[in-house]
């Protein structure tokens, strides 16, 4: 499996916010790709984002994998506390449910929003925005 990394426009290098905030948010939503891909890979794609008002500061993260993706059906639901998209007793893959709604509480903390792009079969595009402007340390 490969794991891919992309830095698209003029992304600071040094940014200010809640590190452990965005780690956490990160690493679940990399889980979660690794988890549900078995084959081809996941990616990861940073670039700036437009925030409220055209205000700078405001960076678009971009996690996306080639796995199983997600129902139509289970997309309105997938944000919310103990969802899933298979919650049937058989499902193959385990979990509480309560990662992406973490995630969607961490991201509105960091003033941003969290989305889906998925269907069922050709993988999952999970992105969220988050304000962390630059510290000034460059591109």
């Amino acid at each position: 499996m490969r794991l891919d990394r992309h830095l698209e426009g003029k992304v600071p290098a040094v940014v200010l916010g809640d590190r452990g905030r965005l780690r956490q948010v990160l690493a679940s939503l990399l889980a979660n790709a690794l988890k549900f891909t078995d084959a081809g890979g996941v990616s990861v794609h940073v670039r700036p984002a437009a925030g409220p008002d055209g205000a700078a500061g405001m960076l678009c993260f971009e996690v996306a994998d080639t796995g199983v993706g997600v129902p139509e059906g289970a997309r309105p639901r997938i944000f919310q506390r103990f969802e899933q998209a298979d919650g049937s007793s058989t499902r193959r893959y385990g979990g509480a449910g309560l990662g992406l709604a973490i995630c969607r509480e961490l991201v509105a903390l960091m003033k941003g929003e969290i989305g889906l792009a998925s269907s069922a079969g050709p993988g999952s595009r999970f992105w969220f925005t988050a304000f962390l402007p630059s510290a000034g340390g460059g591109h």
